[in-house]
């Protein structure tokens, strides 16, 4: 899983340019969902929400196909490309910059900081040239079975939301209403101080937003790990763990879990 980990890491932190652009061009939410991405397997991208600019309907995407950097329109037509292979991390932002000026859109402000901190990857300018194919490939195929165990999890439940990658975290995931006051995450979130692997997660919460600590029944066939911590309770199932037989085992960790969430919650 190192070389996943260390692609993580990387896209995460490219992510929070395509993070400023939403803020530059969409009204703040108070959840922070303005800010919010999507990785789109049928692109090879993690894109932007669409930003309505004086030049029409755009998305921002990092193309992890031809490791780029694009400007689009609403067809799809690229209309200004920053080649990642090309760019040290230290002039990007300018480039970015100078991509929104040629497109004459405004770019004053974008280069503040963000409200949050993500951590510190010392990235150095040649990262970005190292950076194997295989590597990509890897991550969008695990972010590809998040996005469908996501919409599977909504399906089964008959609830619609969209699947979005949090920018603070980095976290392909859901949240919704299961029935009452309960409210479920579901989502493939990054290696952290939960599990030395990136991991799918469940945990539930009250109307409040309060972490909501579950004992599962003894008699339970339970698939995952329960842990439990002030800020943190939840069912977790690590990348490791799915090894080639990730899609039937990720079935029965979602039913599994929701069983247990339905019946006691």
């Amino acid at each position: 899983m190192h070389s996943y980990i260390k692609t993580d890491q990387l896209l995460h932190f490219l992510s929070q340019y395509i993070a400023k652009m939403n803020r530059q061009f969409l009204s703040k939410k108070d959840d922070d969902s303005h800010t919010n991405l999507y990785f789109d397997p049928l692109q090879g991208a993690i894109i932007s929400h669409w930003l309505e600019t004086d030049v029409g309907a755009i998305v921002f995407r990092l193309n992890l196909l031809d490791w780029s950097f694009d400007f689009v329109d609403s067809d799809f037509k690229l209309l200004d490309r920053i080649d990642l292979q090309t760019t040290k991390l230290s002039e990007l932002e300018q480039f970015i910059i100078y991509g929104l000026e040629k497109l004459r859109l405004n770019a004053k402000g974008y280069s503040q900081k963000m409200h949050y901190q993500i951590p510190n990857y010392d990235h150095n300018d040649d990262y970005l040239k190292t950076v194997h194919p295989f590597n990509l490939e890897e991550w969008m195929t695990f972010r590809s079975l998040a996005n469908n165990a996501c919409y599977e999890v909504l399906g089964s439940l008959q609830r619609t939301r969209e699947v979005r990658i949090w920018p603070h975290h980095f976290d392909t995931g859901i949240y919704f209403r299961l029935k009452n006051n309960v409210n479920i995450s579901f989502g493939l979130a990054m290696q952290d101080k939960h599990c030395p692997d990136p991991y799918f997660y469940a945990s539930a919460f009250n109307g409040a937003g309060e972490s909501i600590k579950v004992n599962p029944p003894q008699s339970s066939v339970l698939i995952g790990k329960w842990i439990s911590s002030s800020d943190f309770n939840a069912v977790i199932l690590s990348l490791k763990e799915l090894n080639n037989s990730h899609e039937d085992l990720l079935k029965g960790f979602i039913r599994s879990f929701l069983k247990i969430y339905l019946r006691l919650l």
